[in-house]
């Protein structure tokens, strides 16, 4: 790892505007010696060092500046906390001195971005050593090559985000997505939601087809892809719940489903449960429909 240069006060005053800003990562640029720093004293850097140093100072976002062969490198604040085992050591150091455990991965990209190129990368995942641990970690960040007049690259300006809480999050979103659908796809309740107030079918699972007898049904409303239940009162029950907002839990309702196509209807007898379906503002957007078929029990019960 790098060893920070020696300290040496100095008095603000004379130092060049750009370093005069950078909460506690400019403190310490501040009270460097840069007389004995490969990059000199900071009011003899090219004009692109010392603007591009003030952009990152100035910035909330994590930024830093690499520069020269050696990719000396000048961070912000933000930039410190991602990596805060190697702060501030790794300040005015070597890229590849704080990046010692992913320069298998970041040097090639650095020599990429001196040979002209700029890198932009949505989701860069790493391994680092950080915390005390070897930890996954990603980033969103872009490289970009820093010219001088004459079209050579000098250095690289970056601006990344660490974004591994958001990948963790849906990371964790998509986990239990899948849980939930196989719970769905396995459940023996009968499940289905409709939306709109035409009640269309979004989706339904293997229970609710075998009790409709496999129809094909989804994009179509109850009325179109189920007319039997029509007349027997099921669709003023969901405009109830559609206009009120209202679950209902009904008991061992009597339905006639044709469950055979070409078949005549047969009746069957359902516990089941409607929820009305609300979108950010409260306003009913769709049913949910959760059943058993209790037809068996209600058949023996009725024999007694």
């Amino acid at each position: 790892m790098p060893v920070a240069a020696p300290i040496a006060v100095m008095d603000d005053i004379l130092l060049p505007r750009f370093l005069q800003k950078g909460g506690a990562a400019g403190a310490l640029l501040r009270a460097m010696d840069w007389t004995r720093h490969p990059l000199g004293p900071p009011e003899t850097w090219p004009v692109i060092l010392q603007t591009t140093v003030g952009i990152v100072l100035g910035a909330r976002q994590p930024m830093f500046v690499a520069w020269g062969q050696d990719y000396l490198t000048i961070y912000n604040d933000g930039f410190a906390q991602i990596c805060p085992d190697r702060h501030p050591a790794s300040l005015g150091g070597k890229l590849e001195d704080m990046w010692y455990d992913i320069w298998d991965k970041v040097g090639p990209m650095c020599e990429s971005v001196f040979a002209g190129e700029s890198i932009h990368l949505d989701d860069f995942q790493v391994l680092l050593h950080r915390n005390c641990r070897l930890e996954e970690a990603h980033f969103s960040f872009s490289y970009t090559p820093l010219q001088n007049e004459r079209a050579e690259v000098l250095g690289l300006f970056c601006a990344c985000a660490e974004t591994t809480e958001q990948v963790f999050l849906r990371r964790e979103l998509d986990h239990e997505r899948a849980r939930l659908a196989q719970i769905f796809e396995h459940s023996r309740s009968f499940i289905a939601k409709t939306s709109g107030p035409d009640h269309v079918f979004e989706l339904v699972n293997p229970a609710y087809m075998q009790l409709i007898g496999h129809r094909d049904i989804i994009g179509k409303s109850v009325c179109d892809a189920l007319p039997e239940v029509a007349s027997q009162g099921y669709i003023a029950l969901r405009n109830e719940i559609f206009a009120t907002g209202e679950s209902k839990r009904i008991d061992g309702l009597k339905v006639a489903l044709r469950r055979v196509p070409g078949s005549a209807a047969e009746d069957r007898y359902l516990d089941f449960v409607y929820q009305p379906v609300l979108n950010s503002a409260d306003a009913v957007t769709g049913i949910f429909v959760e059943g058993v078929d209790v037809t068996d029990r209600t058949e023996a019960l009725a024999a007694l």
